[in-house]
Formats: structure tokens, C-alpha cells, sequence
């Protein structure tokens, strides 16, 4: 009899265990399911919380202008913010876009004219020589230097555009967190 009630007691045991476990193991599933689904927005929100937080006393100072309309100030702070930040962006990268173009049709065509190079680059350190025969090679037939360097010119076009691609990322990230910052100083209660 005492040795059924120790195999009951170890199997009602061990149920516990497997239950434990399971329940464990489904919550820690869950839990990193959410950490994943979260982990692009932290960078965001921090970068956020320290907009906010360097903005309020222009906020609360245009607030203050605007007889206390909070979501007014936010809506203007926003607007000049993004305003300083995407014009020069959008001018910078259709420049960007407008000399690549320049250089492909150039290339394409054969009519990429590349300046003769200095003496003084023979003087450079380690790579002067090697990179002043090039340039006064390129700067006579760039078809030439091009078609013997595909590759490392392919190379150097994707490690250019993702850097580009990073830069804007980077720019929309910006933008995003100062629109959540001025949505946390509109809804900022004062701690006094």
C-alpha cells in the first residue's frame, strides 16, 4: 500500500514537473516572440525618449506662446524638425543620383573625361606610384581601366549604395523618433 501511494505521489510528481516545464518553455517562446517583434522599435524609442527630452524647454516655451495648445507646439516642432532634416537630405541625394547617372551615361559612351593627375600623388606614401598610373591611365581611356576592373568596380558600387541605403535608413529612423517625441511632449504631463 505504501509503495502505490510513493508511485502515485512520483507520478502526480512527475506530471508537475512535464506540466512545469512545458508551461516554462512556452513562455520563454512567447517571451522571446515578443522581444523579436519589439527589438526594431527600441533604438527608435530611445533615441525618442532623448528628443524629448532635449526638445521640451523649446516645447514648453511654444507652448507657452501658443496660450498652452501643447499638441499645436508638437505639430510645429515636428514639422520644423523633419523640415531641417529632409530637405537637405532630398537635395543631397538627387545630387547624388544626378552625378551617378553623369558618370554611368559617361562611361556608357565614352565621353567620362577624368582630369589629369598630379605629380604630386607619387609622393604619397605606400600607394602613390601604383594609384598615378592609373589615374593617367584613366584619365587617357576609361573604357579601358573600366573593362579591366569589373569586379572590384561592381564591388565598390553595392558597398556605395548600401552605405547610401544605411544613411537614408538611418535619416528615417531620425524622423520617426522626433514624430514620437513631440507625440510624448503633447501628451507630457508636468512632475510638479
Amino acid at each position: 500500500m505504501e509503495k502505490q501511494q510513493e508511485l502515485s505521489s512520483d507520478k502526480v510528481f512527475n506530471r508537475r514537473v512535464i506540466d512545469i516545464t512545458i508551461k516554462l518553455s512556452a513562455m520563454a517562446i512567447i517571451i522571446l516572440w515578443c522581444l523579436a517583434i519589439i527589438k526594431p522599435f527600441i533604438l527608435i524609442t530611445i533615441w525618442a525618449a532623448i528628443l524629448a527630452v532635449a526638445l521640451y524647454p523649446v516645447h514648453a516655451k511654444l507652448s507657452t506662446l501658443l496660450r498652452g495648445n501643447k499638441k499645436l507646439a508638437s505639430t510645429v516642432i515636428a514639422l520644423v524638425g523633419i523640415s531641417l532634416i529632409a530637405i537637405p537630405s532630398i537635395n543631397l541625394s538627387s545630387s547624388a543620383i544626378d552625378s551617378a547617372q553623369h558618370v554611368y551615361t559617361g562611361l556608357e559612351e565614352g565621353t567620362l573625361k577624368i582630369p589629369a593627375a598630379n605629380e604630386s600623388i607619387k609622393e604619397w606614401p605606400v600607394v602613390g606610384e601604383k594609384l598615378f598610373a592609373l589615374w593617367q591611365e584613366a584619365s587617357q581611356d576609361i573604357q579601358k581601366v573600366a573593362s579591366r576592373y569589373p569586379e572590384q568596380i561592381k564591388s565598390f558600387s553595392s558597398t556605395l549604395l548600401s552605405a547610401v541605403a544605411g544613411i537614408g535608413g538611418g535619416i528615417f529612423q531620425f524622423i520617426i523618433s522626433l514624430i514620437i517625441a513631440v507625440v510624448f511632449m503633447a501628451k507630457s504631463a508636468p512632475l510638479y
